[in-house]
């Protein structure tokens, strides 16, 4: 579980370890150190002597993200501009070794909830480098928007011209995000039964779950349709649902299983893997039971449970007619390309190559603003 306390002299070692080269040194300091590699006495004489480069006495807090009594993360909070109430999170960095894991979001997440809930902030904002796009995807899926600036703040490293993205987060924008979590958290345990949780209850239909039950279930139905399915497929989202990769859905209509979907928070595949962004996956309503909004109530759920983890969710569609229908729902629901073109089994197409076949593997990623 990981925790935050203030940053100690002891922690510079391990925090500057994270650094194998001056470009990733520059992308966490910018241009706050005229030389590079620094030793752990100078990042400490910056802290500690310097107070952070920040002229008022009261205005530099360096924190230290630990998981088991170990570092695997560093920022900083400080003041902008005077102002008490607008805190900026800065000199963000994470142990390259759990890189592309969700822990960065985590910290930045407890980075918020600190600066805004016992600092008492009313906005914090961040900066991040153009070409630095996992952070930039990482603090985004945390919560936080980009803000247009007139004139952007540019550095000069390298002999190139770097581009810094403001972003920010308003405490009310924090609040309702942290207000639909606990809600979301609130109704899943009243709804708890025995070993499963029910998302949704009608008169006719109900999402839950799923079960070791739907397994053969699905398999049987959707090979009655003429579709290639076996039980294998729904076990192993069973079996990532244990291990907490997902949470995998079915809607019963009227007693009977008729629809699934699967969301994972911390997606591995497509255009936005490995960037904690949360994926719809295998989404289905079998054919005899669509036009009941089984399918429209799937999704719903669904994006409830993705807006807990970030402001955004992403899918892939099929590309042939098989998808028709689901084509049809997502346009509808509000998602877009997002513009890295067409993958086939997890790498994007080369433009005219004519060697990908139009099976379940080739697939258009899309996107949807949640909030």
């Amino acid at each position: 579980m990981m925790y935050l306390r203030p940053y100690k002299k002891s922690d510079a070692k391990t925090i500057l370890s994270w650094c194998k080269d001056e470009e990733t040194f520059r992308k966490w300091t910018s241009d706050r150190y005229e030389t590079y590699p620094i030793t752990a006495e100078d990042m400490n004489y910056k802290y500690f002597d310097c107070n952070g480069d920040c002229e008022e006495s009261d205005n530099f807090y360096p924190m230290t993200a630990c998981d088991e009594k170990e570092p695997v993360g560093h920022f900083i909070l400080r003041y902008v501009g005077g102002r008490r109430d607008v805190l900026r999170i800065g000199f963000v960095i994470l142990d390259d070794g759990i890189r592309g894991k969700g822990y960065g979001k985590q910290m930045v997440r407890l980075g918020m909830q600190y600066a805004f809930e016992i600092m008492g902030a009313s906005k914090v904002t961040i900066g991040v480098f153009e070409n630095n796009l996992p952070a930039y995807h990482c603090y985004r899926a945390a919560g936080f928007q980009e803000v247009e600036e007139e004139e952007p703040q540019i550095c000069e490293l390298f002999g190139e011209k770097w581009k810094v993205l403001e972003l920010a987060l308003e405490r009310a924008g924090y609040q309702a995000s942290k207000q639909l979590k606990t809600d979301w958290n609130v109704k899943k345990r009243v709804q708890k039964r025995d070993d499963y949780s029910v998302y949704f209850v009608s008169d006719e239909l109900v999402i839950r779950d799923m079960l070791s039950t739907d397994c053969v279930v699905f398999s049987e139905e959707e090979r009655a349709q003429g579709w290639e399915s076996s039980p294998d497929k729904f076990e192993m989202r069973i079996n990532h649902r244990k291990e907490g990769k997902c949470i995998s859905l079915v809607a019963e209509y009227q007693g009977a299983p008729a629809g699934y979907v699967n969301v994972y928070p911390d997606a591995e595949w497509g255009p936005f893997g490995k960037q904690g962004y949360p994926e719809i996956v295998d989404f289905a309503v079998l054919e005899k039971y669509r036009r009941h909004g089984i399918g429209a109530a799937l999704m719903d759920i669904a994006e409830q449970i993705a807006v807990t983890y970030s402001d955004m969710v992403y899918l892939g569609v099929g590309m042939h007619n098989g998808y028709g229908s689901a084509q049809r729902i997502y346009v509808k629901r509000g998602y877009i390309p997002d513009g890295s073109g067409v993958w086939y089994q997890d790498k994007v197409c080369t433009p005219y190559d004519t060697i990908y076949t139009n099976d379940d593997d080739l697939v258009l990623y899309l996107s949807k603003k949640l909030r």
